[in-house]
């Protein structure tokens, strides 16, 4: 025979559990913040400006007075956009108010690698973060593709 009580609290222990399995995290939660994460795991397949160590890369800085509209980060976005929509085997995943979400397949096997960017107009650069989507290194390609992005947005 099944003690109820019993019965019910693993029922409310069931649900608990399931609750904070199925947690959703708001999808304005970045735009709380305003400032996206952007830090590298423990493998050496990601590059990120947010991050230390031997993942760390400088952030992208660009003359933040060329762009004059009233809107500087809308006019930033959109010069980013038109850059790195240039290169081959790429597409633009997400785009908000000053973050872009780009995907990169790699180009024999096809890898997939995300390249983050986040204009911080309080420092007038622009964050930007670079990992693989599996494996475990990367063998600094995406440094390479990051350090290639900076030198795109040099000659502009």
């Amino acid at each position: 025979m099944i003690d109820l009580e019993l019965g019910s609290k693993l029922v409310l222990a069931c649900v608990t559990c399931a609750s904070i399995f199925f947690l959703v995290i708001p999808a304005n939660a970045e735009q709380v913040t305003n400032e996206p994460t952007f830090v590298c795991s423990g493998k050496p397949n990601c590059v990120s400006s947010l991050s230390k160590g031997e993942h760390y890369i400088a952030p992208l800085n660009l003359d933040f007075s060329a762009f004059k509209s009233p809107n500087r980060a809308d006019s930033i976005i959109q010069h980013l956009k038109h850059i790195i929509l240039a290169f081959p085997r790429v597409k633009l995943v997400e785009e908000k108010e000053s973050y872009l979400h780009f995907q990169f397949k790699t180009k024999y096997v096809g890898f997939k690698d995300d390249v983050y960017l986040w204009v911080n107009l309080d420092h007038e650069t622009i964050e930007w973060m670079s990992e693989s989507r599996i494996g475990y290194s990367d063998f600094g390609a995406n440094r390479k593709r990051l350090e290639q992005l900076r030198s795109k947005f040099a000659e502009y």
